[in-house]
């Protein structure tokens, strides 16, 4: 099989879709989203290119700074389309539809500047699993 261009994979379905792509969607986050992110940006802190040192950020008198905080959300599904088989190297994965049946779903929320949503004392935390 391999002397015809194939080759065993696992597992080799492609990513998942649900969605970001619907024209109502697409043009939230064009005309909506994006253009009050930037404008929030300015007040943002920001980071160099390595990802590692910060740039000072420099506020307009009496602005206090944004911080983003991002949800962080995974859905795990049981005995999630499994596949192995023979694919031609020629072929590419398919994009396929989140899968339904039991399932586990954890919620969370971070930022660069803070990480993990957690109460002062670590104790306690914005994670949610069910």
């Amino acid at each position: 099989m391999h002397k015809l261009g194939y080759r065993w994979l696992r597992n080799y379905c492609g990513q998942y879709v649900d969605g970001h792509e619907r024209p109502d969607v697409v043009d939230y986050r064009q005309s909506v989203f994006i253009p009050n992110w930037k404008a929030m940006e300015v007040c943002m802190r920001q980071w160099s290119r390595d990802g590692i040192t910060e740039e000072k950020l420099q506020l307009p008198q009496g602005t206090w700074p944004v911080i983003a905080w991002c949800h962080d959300e995974s859905t795990f599904y049981a005995n999630n389309r499994r596949h192995s088989g023979w694919v031609h190297v020629d072929v590419g994965a398919d994009p396929q539809p989140k899968g339904e049946g039991e399932s586990i779903m954890v919620s969370d929320f971070i930022s660069p500047e803070y990480g993990w949503c957690r109460s002062p004392d670590a104790k306690e935390s914005a994670r949610v699993i069910f």
